[in-house]
């Protein structure tokens, strides 16, 4: 998720198509999903507001930027995410619950689309999905 680039993400006014390659995904099978439309106007505010403001006078193709300007990296998400969590959410969460947590959150929210959780964990059935999406409701 931290590679990800603009350009290789189609947007329209109202939806986003994401675009996974080879290299992206757990599988090595390149995937493209639309984003859950919950995500949508989120993905256009940071898009449109803070972006921006995150990668000042710097240049970068990355998606997700840090409060530097730079790309945020896989060790820095790492690093960061589970403290974020915890002061803003009072849990401290690793990235790797964040697959999870998606998953479980697309079937709950947005049910129709429940097929791309397959793709999202990047496992070869929607049951061996089910069995992981369902153990994050606990959490």
């Amino acid at each position: 998720m931290c590679i990800w680039t603009l350009g290789t993400h189609d947007t329209s006014p109202d939806a986003f198509e994401v675009h996974l390659s080879a290299e992206d995904t757990k599988d090595k099978k390149e995937r493209w999903f639309p984003l859950p439309k919950l995500l949508v106007q989120p993905m256009v505010s940071y898009l449109g507001i803070y972006r921006p403001i995150l990668v000042g006078p710097k240049t970068s193709n990355a998606l997700w930027i840090s409060q530097y300007g730079d790309p945020i990296t896989a060790n820095g998400l790492s690093r960061e995410l589970p403290k974020a969590a915890k002061r803003l959410l009072g849990v401290k969460l690793r990235t790797h619950n964040s697959r999870h947590i998606a998953a479980t959150s697309l079937a709950e929210t947005d049910p129709e689309n429940v097929n791309i959780i397959r793709d999202i964990l990047g496992h070869a059935t929607l049951d061996m999905s089910q069995k992981h999406y369902n153990r994050s409701i606990g959490l």
